[in-house]
């Protein structure tokens, strides 16, 4: 069985879309994470993080764009098991799919939810 994590380039690629991803340039963020894929096909974790910004996606997206937007996820994140079992991003989204949503436990607000992302996305270019 394959293994979640991947090497190089894989990785690289990984964490520059996780950068754009959190600069919100995701169809740039999707175009590495497809790349990762390429690089690496036997890791799971780049078919999961495009499965996780599709569900993202999915959110805003308008309501019949959004129905296709949620079938693509799955089967993204239904593949990345396959690759890994134990993939834990994959089995997020498919438990958000299924429920509808994120984790109830907490949902931040916009103003929080910004700074997460571009703190994420500091993190990524290991920026202060």
């Amino acid at each position: 069985m394959a293994a979640m994590q991947c090497g190089e380039p894989c990785h690289t690629l990984v964490r520059d879309a996780h950068v754009l991803e959190g600069q919100g340039k995701y169809q740039e963020a999707l175009d590495k994470y497809r790349a990762a894929e390429k690089a690496d096909p036997q890791a799971s974790l780049p078919v999961s993080l495009q499965a996780g910004l599709i569900f993202k996606l999915s959110s805003v997206a308008p309501k019949d764009e959004a129905t296709k937007a949620r079938q693509t996820a799955r089967a993204l994140a239904e593949r990345a098991t396959r690759l890994a079992a134990d993939d834990p991003i994959a089995h997020e989204v498919l438990r958000m799919l299924d429920d509808d949503g994120v984790s109830p436990l907490h949902t931040p607000n916009p103003r929080a939810a910004k700074l997460l992302a571009e703190g994420s996305a500091l993190f990524a270019q290991r920026k202060p």
